[in-house]
Parts: C-alpha cells; structure tokens; sequence
C-alpha cells in the first residue's frame, strides 16, 4: 500500500488502523444487530444469546384483537382470566365484554383471526397450561406501549405475590415503531393456567392486535399420550 505521509508515526498509525480493520467481520446486517441487541440483554441477565422470543422456532401463536370503544378511558381486560375461566368479570370473549373495572359490557370487545374461538381457546388453556413467551401488540393509539402489564397467580393456600412487567417498543427493524409494543417473557416462569391471572390494560380509542407466543405445553399426560399414537 502506498503511504501518503513519509511521518513515520502516521505510517504506524496506519498500519495498527489496517491491522484491526481486516480483523473486522463486517456483519453490517439487521440480523448482527438483532444478535447484537439481545446479546447485550442476555449479557446482563447472565444468560446465552438468544434472538427474538418471535423468531422462536417451537413457538405457536394465538392472535386476539381487543377494542376499547371509550374515548378517554382505560379498560383492563383479561386475557388469562385464571380458575373461574370465561365467568370471570374482564375476561377475554367473543363480541361485547366487561372489563376489570367495569361490568358494563359496552366499553370493550373482543375477536379472533386465529382457527379457534376465544372461548375454546380459554377451554384449551384450562387443560393445557402453556408457558407464555412474550406478546406483541399492534395497536392505533401509541400511548397503548405505555401500559403495565400484570400477572397474578392465585392459591387457596398462600397469599402470592403479583408482578407488573413494562412494555417495550419495537426496535427489531432497526427504527422505533411506538405503536407496536413487544413483551419478552422468557425466563420469567410466566404461563397460561387455572392458577394466573393476566391483566392487560387497553387504553381509550385504541384497537389493539394482541399476538401472544407460547412455548412448552404443560400437559404431561397429555403430551404423553400423543407420542404413544
């Protein structure tokens, strides 16, 4: 290579600046930035690199699309309603349904795109508990990232302790969307079952496209079964 400069210390400069330069590995890609953006979360969680909870590949998806019809309101649904199933007062349905903080039934509704209704999906869960890797919600009103969401486990035994997780924007396209909000669960012993419960506020004037990810069916038996046919 022909130097510019006959400065010795530029030429060395130079030299240490090349050297590290071919050592480079160039990923100047959305994957490497993905790996990147979860290798420095794992990193400070103490665990392995993992990629995005949605690009996991055993992971199975049920979509649910919430509205709230209020103007101004936040109504809470629930979409894990917990031992007393589709009964309980916020619970996930078909059509016209009360929220949390209301029995009225003209504040919320919900539907599905998904092959099963959500009142066979909550059936389903009531006898498959799942582990919940995350969601991802879809909404029209931005201020829906700014929610908590919650989770509260019950027993008949024991007081428990409920836990509030904070949703995050979607940066895996490289650019912030505030109106695609994303939750990773992994890690957090969070699932679908007769013992949780899972409180999602909708805010006001908002349709929300909720996908909810799920992982290891719990269904021992069951699983069991299916590898003996």
């Amino acid at each position: 290579m022909k130097h510019i400069t006959t400065n010795p210390a530029i030429i060395a400069a130079e030299q240490n600046a090349i050297q590290h330069l071919a050592s480079f590995e160039g990923e100047n890609t959305k994957a490497a930035y993905e790996k990147g953006t979860f290798a420095k979360k794992a990193a400070m969680e103490g665990g392995p690199i993992l990629a995005d909870f949605r690009k996991e590949p055993d992971a199975v998806v049920y979509t649910l699309k919430l509205v709230n019809a209020n103007a101004t309101d936040t109504h809470t649904a629930l979409v894990c309603p917990g031992i007393r199933g589709v009964s309980t007062q916020g619970s996930i349905k078909t059509g016209a349904m009360s929220s949390v903080e209301a029995s009225a039934t003209t504040n919320l509704s919900g539907s599905t795109t998904s092959p099963g209704s959500i009142e066979d999906f909550l059936l389903w869960i009531q006898e498959n508990p799942a582990e919940l890797l995350g969601l991802q919600i879809k909404s029209t009103n931005p201020d829906q990232s700014g929610v908590q969401v919650k989770v509260e486990q019950f027993s008949p035994f024991t007081q428990l302790a409920n836990r509030t997780f904070n949703l995050d924007s979607d940066e895996s396209n490289m650019s912030q969307n505030d109106k695609i909000s994303v939750l990773d669960l992994r890690g957090q012993g969070v699932q679908f079952d007769k013992q949780t419960k899972i409180f999602l506020p909708v805010v006001g004037d908002n349709t929300a496209i909720i996908k909810l990810y799920f992982g290891k069916i719990l269904n021992i038996p069951g699983n069991f079964n299916s590898l003996l046919r």
